[in-house]
Protein backbone atom coordinates (compact mmCIF):
# COMPACT_ATOMS: atom_id res chain seq x y z
CA UNK A 1 0.00 0.00 0.00
CA UNK A 2 1.41 3.72 -0.74
CA UNK A 3 -0.37 5.18 2.24
CA UNK A 4 -1.49 8.71 2.62
CA UNK A 5 0.22 11.77 0.61
CA UNK A 6 0.70 14.34 3.45
CA UNK A 7 -0.54 17.45 3.21
CA UNK A 8 2.18 20.25 1.44
CA UNK A 9 1.60 23.95 2.63
CA UNK A 10 2.33 25.67 -0.65
CA UNK A 11 2.19 29.76 -1.55
CA UNK A 12 -0.84 30.42 -3.79
CA UNK A 13 -1.10 28.65 -7.12
CA UNK A 14 0.54 29.88 -10.53
CA UNK A 15 2.40 28.09 -12.78
CA UNK A 16 5.99 28.15 -11.20
CA UNK A 17 4.11 26.54 -7.60
CA UNK A 18 1.95 24.29 -9.31
CA UNK A 19 5.24 22.61 -11.06
CA UNK A 20 6.67 22.24 -7.43
CA UNK A 21 3.60 20.79 -6.29
CA UNK A 22 4.12 18.02 -8.90
CA UNK A 23 7.11 17.20 -8.20
CA UNK A 24 7.17 17.11 -4.38
CA UNK A 25 3.95 15.02 -4.99
CA UNK A 26 5.85 12.87 -7.56
CA UNK A 27 9.02 12.91 -4.73
CA UNK A 28 6.52 11.49 -2.13
CA UNK A 29 5.04 8.85 -3.76
CA UNK A 30 7.75 7.65 -5.06
CA UNK A 31 9.25 7.18 -1.79
CA UNK A 32 6.17 5.52 -0.91
CA UNK A 33 6.92 2.92 -3.31
CA UNK A 34 10.43 2.12 -2.64
CA UNK A 35 9.36 1.28 1.14
CA UNK A 36 6.31 -0.66 -0.22
CA UNK A 37 7.18 -4.55 1.24
CA UNK A 38 5.39 -5.95 -1.45
CA UNK A 39 7.54 -4.49 -3.92
CA UNK A 40 11.05 -5.21 -1.95
CA UNK A 41 13.58 -8.23 -3.32
CA UNK A 42 13.63 -11.08 -1.22
CA UNK A 43 16.26 -13.55 -1.15
CA UNK A 44 14.31 -17.27 -1.31
CA UNK A 45 15.58 -20.48 -1.00
CA UNK A 46 13.69 -23.18 -2.44
CA UNK A 47 14.68 -26.93 -1.99
CA UNK A 48 13.84 -29.36 -4.43
CA UNK A 49 11.05 -32.01 -3.75
CA UNK A 50 12.15 -35.47 -4.28
CA UNK A 51 9.06 -36.76 -5.16
CA UNK A 52 7.96 -34.47 -7.63
CA UNK A 53 11.49 -34.31 -9.68
CA UNK A 54 13.08 -36.06 -11.90
CA UNK A 55 15.14 -35.91 -14.90
CA UNK A 56 15.69 -38.40 -17.70
CA UNK A 57 18.51 -38.41 -20.14
CA UNK A 58 18.15 -39.13 -23.84
CA UNK A 59 21.20 -38.64 -27.01
CA UNK A 60 23.28 -40.52 -28.97
CA UNK A 61 26.72 -41.92 -29.90
CA UNK A 62 28.15 -40.86 -33.31
CA UNK A 63 30.88 -42.88 -34.90
CA UNK A 64 32.16 -43.27 -38.62
CA UNK A 65 29.45 -41.30 -40.14
CA UNK A 66 26.70 -43.51 -38.00
CA UNK A 67 24.71 -42.38 -35.28
CA UNK A 68 22.97 -44.48 -32.53
CA UNK A 69 20.28 -43.63 -29.86
CA UNK A 70 21.07 -44.20 -26.43
CA UNK A 71 18.89 -46.78 -24.73
CA UNK A 72 18.15 -47.89 -21.12
CA UNK A 73 21.10 -50.64 -19.62
CA UNK A 74 17.77 -51.48 -17.34
CA UNK A 75 14.57 -50.23 -16.50
CA UNK A 76 15.09 -46.91 -15.45
CA UNK A 77 18.49 -46.30 -15.88
CA UNK A 78 18.76 -43.17 -17.63
CA UNK A 79 15.91 -41.70 -15.26
CA UNK A 80 17.38 -39.78 -12.05
CA UNK A 81 15.44 -38.84 -8.97
CA UNK A 82 16.90 -34.82 -8.56
CA UNK A 83 17.29 -33.05 -4.85
CA UNK A 84 18.95 -30.20 -3.75
CA UNK A 85 18.55 -26.16 -3.44
CA UNK A 86 17.61 -23.10 -5.69
CA UNK A 87 18.43 -19.64 -4.60
CA UNK A 88 16.39 -16.71 -6.09
CA UNK A 89 15.82 -12.92 -5.87
CA UNK A 90 12.29 -12.59 -5.73
CA UNK A 91 10.21 -9.63 -6.64
CA UNK A 92 6.93 -8.63 -7.67
CA UNK A 93 7.36 -8.30 -11.38
CA UNK A 94 11.03 -10.62 -12.27
CA UNK A 95 12.87 -13.33 -10.41
CA UNK A 96 16.49 -13.94 -11.02
CA UNK A 97 18.53 -17.04 -9.81
CA UNK A 98 21.96 -15.84 -7.87
CA UNK A 99 23.85 -19.28 -8.42
CA UNK A 100 25.66 -20.94 -5.57
CA UNK A 101 22.68 -23.86 -6.10
CA UNK A 102 23.38 -27.45 -6.29
CA UNK A 103 21.18 -29.70 -8.06
CA UNK A 104 21.83 -33.62 -7.75
CA UNK A 105 20.47 -36.36 -9.13
CA UNK A 106 20.52 -39.36 -6.79
CA UNK A 107 22.78 -42.34 -7.45
CA UNK A 108 20.86 -45.20 -6.72
CA UNK A 109 21.96 -47.42 -9.37
CA UNK A 110 24.97 -50.02 -10.21
CA UNK A 111 25.47 -49.02 -13.94
CA UNK A 112 27.74 -49.84 -16.70
CA UNK A 113 30.36 -49.21 -16.90
CA UNK A 114 32.80 -49.03 -13.55
CA UNK A 115 34.67 -45.54 -12.71
CA UNK A 116 37.10 -45.12 -15.43
CA UNK A 117 35.65 -47.32 -17.95
CA UNK A 118 36.46 -50.31 -16.64
CA UNK A 119 34.69 -53.14 -17.30
CA UNK A 120 32.07 -53.93 -14.39
CA UNK A 121 29.42 -51.29 -12.29
CA UNK A 122 29.08 -48.77 -9.71
CA UNK A 123 26.49 -46.56 -8.44
CA UNK A 124 25.86 -43.92 -11.07
CA UNK A 125 23.00 -41.16 -11.44
CA UNK A 126 22.61 -42.39 -15.25
CA UNK A 127 23.19 -45.26 -17.69
CA UNK A 128 22.96 -46.30 -21.19
CA UNK A 129 24.48 -47.81 -24.08
CA UNK A 130 23.84 -47.84 -27.47
CA UNK A 131 24.89 -50.28 -30.42
CA UNK A 132 26.11 -48.87 -33.81
CA UNK A 133 25.79 -50.59 -37.28
CA UNK A 134 28.49 -50.58 -40.00
CA UNK A 135 27.36 -53.05 -42.45
CA UNK A 136 30.53 -54.95 -43.57
CA UNK A 137 32.79 -53.47 -40.89
CA UNK A 138 30.89 -54.55 -37.91
CA UNK A 139 29.82 -52.52 -35.09
CA UNK A 140 30.08 -50.32 -32.22
CA UNK A 141 29.28 -50.99 -28.67
CA UNK A 142 29.06 -48.29 -26.29
CA UNK A 143 28.28 -48.24 -22.24
CA UNK A 144 28.54 -45.02 -20.49
CA UNK A 145 27.40 -44.00 -16.69
CA UNK A 146 27.37 -40.85 -14.95
CA UNK A 147 28.79 -39.73 -11.45
CA UNK A 148 29.56 -36.64 -9.35
CA UNK A 149 27.02 -34.27 -11.19
CA UNK A 150 25.48 -31.44 -9.85
CA UNK A 151 24.06 -28.32 -11.76
CA UNK A 152 24.60 -24.81 -10.21
CA UNK A 153 21.57 -22.46 -11.72
CA UNK A 154 21.66 -19.08 -12.60
CA UNK A 155 20.59 -16.23 -14.50
CA UNK A 156 20.17 -12.68 -14.82
CA UNK A 157 16.49 -10.71 -13.97
CA UNK A 158 13.34 -12.86 -15.40
CA UNK A 159 10.52 -11.02 -15.95
CA UNK A 160 7.62 -12.65 -13.85
CA UNK A 161 4.03 -12.36 -16.15
CA UNK A 162 1.69 -12.92 -12.84
CA UNK A 163 3.40 -16.68 -12.01
CA UNK A 164 4.96 -17.67 -15.33
CA UNK A 165 8.82 -16.63 -16.19
CA UNK A 166 10.81 -17.98 -19.72
CA UNK A 167 12.71 -21.17 -18.13
CA UNK A 168 14.89 -20.59 -21.31
CA UNK A 169 16.60 -18.01 -19.42
CA UNK A 170 18.16 -20.11 -16.99
CA UNK A 171 21.61 -20.64 -16.99
CA UNK A 172 22.73 -24.50 -16.11
CA UNK A 173 26.43 -25.28 -15.50
CA UNK A 174 28.00 -28.46 -14.16
CA UNK A 175 30.02 -28.06 -11.04
CA UNK A 176 33.43 -28.55 -11.70
CA UNK A 177 34.27 -29.09 -7.71
CA UNK A 178 32.26 -32.41 -7.70
CA UNK A 179 34.62 -33.90 -10.49
CA UNK A 180 31.49 -34.90 -12.48
CA UNK A 181 32.48 -37.83 -14.83
CA UNK A 182 30.94 -39.89 -18.07
CA UNK A 183 32.41 -43.18 -17.30
CA UNK A 184 32.92 -45.11 -21.41
CA UNK A 185 33.17 -48.37 -22.54
CA UNK A 186 33.73 -48.48 -26.23
CA UNK A 187 33.90 -52.38 -27.70
CA UNK A 188 33.55 -53.55 -30.87
CA UNK A 189 35.17 -52.52 -34.66
CA UNK A 190 35.97 -49.47 -32.58
CA UNK A 191 37.69 -49.44 -28.60
CA UNK A 192 38.25 -47.15 -25.60
CA UNK A 193 37.34 -46.53 -22.27
CA UNK A 194 37.69 -43.86 -19.84
CA UNK A 195 36.48 -40.77 -18.05
CA UNK A 196 35.17 -38.00 -19.83
CA UNK A 197 35.24 -34.73 -17.55
CA UNK A 198 32.01 -32.73 -17.27
CA UNK A 199 32.66 -28.40 -17.02
CA UNK A 200 30.94 -25.47 -18.33
CA UNK A 201 27.43 -24.70 -19.79
CA UNK A 202 24.85 -26.75 -21.19
CA UNK A 203 22.55 -25.73 -23.85
CA UNK A 204 19.24 -24.62 -22.78
CA UNK A 205 16.48 -25.83 -25.33
CA UNK A 206 13.50 -25.36 -23.42
CA UNK A 207 9.99 -24.21 -25.19
CA UNK A 208 8.00 -24.06 -22.09
CA UNK A 209 7.42 -21.57 -18.87
CA UNK A 210 8.56 -22.34 -15.22
CA UNK A 211 6.07 -20.89 -12.42
CA UNK A 212 6.54 -19.45 -9.01
CA UNK A 213 2.95 -19.90 -7.30
CA UNK A 214 2.21 -20.04 -3.53
CA UNK A 215 5.82 -20.75 -2.71
CA UNK A 216 5.80 -23.32 -5.12
CA UNK A 217 8.78 -22.91 -8.07
CA UNK A 218 8.45 -25.39 -11.12
CA UNK A 219 11.26 -25.31 -13.74
CA UNK A 220 10.85 -27.67 -16.91
CA UNK A 221 14.61 -28.22 -17.87
CA UNK A 222 15.12 -29.50 -21.23
CA UNK A 223 19.23 -28.53 -21.57
CA UNK A 224 22.49 -30.74 -23.75
CA UNK A 225 26.00 -31.18 -23.78
CA UNK A 226 28.30 -33.05 -26.56
CA UNK A 227 31.79 -33.65 -25.93
CA UNK A 228 33.90 -35.84 -28.11
CA UNK A 229 36.57 -38.53 -27.54
CA UNK A 230 38.72 -41.18 -29.40
CA UNK A 231 38.55 -44.54 -29.94
CA UNK A 232 40.96 -46.22 -31.86
CA UNK A 233 41.88 -43.24 -34.14
CA UNK A 234 38.18 -42.30 -34.68
CA UNK A 235 36.05 -39.70 -32.78
CA UNK A 236 33.41 -40.53 -31.11
CA UNK A 237 30.30 -38.36 -30.37
CA UNK A 238 28.31 -38.18 -27.32
CA UNK A 239 25.34 -35.91 -27.09
CA UNK A 240 23.75 -35.76 -24.18
CA UNK A 241 20.04 -34.56 -23.73
CA UNK A 242 18.73 -34.00 -19.86
CA UNK A 243 14.27 -33.59 -19.81
CA UNK A 244 12.25 -33.27 -16.93
CA UNK A 245 10.82 -30.96 -14.09
CA UNK A 246 11.86 -29.41 -10.92
CA UNK A 247 9.76 -28.49 -8.15
CA UNK A 248 11.06 -26.91 -5.60
CA UNK A 249 9.46 -25.56 -2.44
CA UNK A 250 9.99 -22.44 -0.10
CA UNK A 251 11.75 -23.20 2.91
CA UNK A 252 14.60 -23.80 4.78
CA UNK A 253 17.93 -26.24 3.14
CA UNK A 254 18.48 -28.95 4.97
CA UNK A 255 21.97 -28.98 6.32
CA UNK A 256 24.19 -31.72 4.72
CA UNK A 257 27.45 -33.08 3.86
CA UNK A 258 29.47 -31.22 1.19
CA UNK A 259 31.09 -34.01 -0.52
CA UNK A 260 34.20 -33.97 -2.78
CA UNK A 261 35.98 -36.32 -4.59
CA UNK A 262 39.60 -36.37 -6.30
CA UNK A 263 39.66 -36.64 -10.13
CA UNK A 264 39.60 -40.68 -10.66
CA UNK A 265 42.99 -42.09 -11.51
CA UNK A 266 42.49 -45.76 -12.96
CA UNK A 267 44.32 -48.28 -10.82
CA UNK A 268 45.01 -45.54 -7.92
CA UNK A 269 42.84 -45.39 -4.74
CA UNK A 270 39.60 -43.56 -5.00
CA UNK A 271 39.90 -40.64 -3.00
CA UNK A 272 37.02 -38.37 -1.02
CA UNK A 273 36.32 -36.23 1.42
CA UNK A 274 33.06 -34.55 3.67
CA UNK A 275 32.14 -31.97 6.17
CA UNK A 276 30.29 -32.21 9.67
CA UNK A 277 29.39 -34.94 11.63
CA UNK A 278 28.70 -37.80 8.77
CA UNK A 279 30.34 -40.67 8.51
CA UNK A 280 31.17 -43.56 5.81
CA UNK A 281 29.11 -46.56 4.53
CA UNK A 282 29.71 -49.32 2.67
CA UNK A 283 27.35 -52.11 0.86
CA UNK A 284 28.11 -55.03 -1.05
CA UNK A 285 24.24 -55.09 -2.72
CA UNK A 286 21.63 -52.87 -2.91
CA UNK A 287 18.74 -54.89 -3.01
CA UNK A 288 18.79 -55.46 -0.66
CA UNK A 289 20.97 -52.57 1.10
CA UNK A 290 23.31 -54.07 3.66
CA UNK A 291 24.71 -50.57 4.89
CA UNK A 292 27.13 -50.99 7.11
CA UNK A 293 29.97 -48.58 9.30
CA UNK A 294 33.18 -48.32 6.99
CA UNK A 295 36.15 -47.64 9.94
CA UNK A 296 37.53 -44.33 8.99
CA UNK A 297 37.27 -40.29 9.35
CA UNK A 298 37.32 -37.88 6.41
CA UNK A 299 39.25 -37.39 4.14
CA UNK A 300 39.77 -41.15 2.91
CA UNK A 301 41.47 -43.33 0.22
CA UNK A 302 39.76 -46.19 -0.90
CA UNK A 303 41.87 -49.44 -2.77
CA UNK A 304 39.89 -49.68 -6.44
CA UNK A 305 36.32 -50.01 -5.86
CA UNK A 306 35.29 -53.81 -7.17
CA UNK A 307 32.10 -54.61 -8.61
CA UNK A 308 29.26 -54.99 -5.87
CA UNK A 309 30.81 -52.36 -4.07
CA UNK A 310 29.06 -48.99 -2.65
CA UNK A 311 29.34 -45.90 -0.73
CA UNK A 312 27.66 -43.58 1.12
CA UNK A 313 27.97 -40.65 3.38
CA UNK A 314 25.15 -40.39 6.24
CA UNK A 315 24.99 -39.18 9.43
CA UNK A 316 26.41 -40.20 12.68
Amino acid sequence: MLGTVPAIDLPPPNMKTKLITRILVACTLAAGLSSSPFLAAATVTYVVDTNLSSVALSGTVSALGITAALNEQSPGSLTAIYGGTLIANVESGSIQFVGGNQLTPLENKSLQPGPGGVAGSAPASYGGKATASLGFFGKVDALVASRQIAFDVSSAPVPLTGTTFQAKSIDYKFIAVNNPVVDYLVSGTLKANGSRALGGLLTNGVSTSGSLAGGILTIPVDASYTFLTQASGQDVEFTLKFKGTLVAKEGTAPVGPVVNFAPFVPGAPFKLSWSGSYKLQRATTLSPPDWKDFPTTSPVEIPTIKPGEYFQVVPK
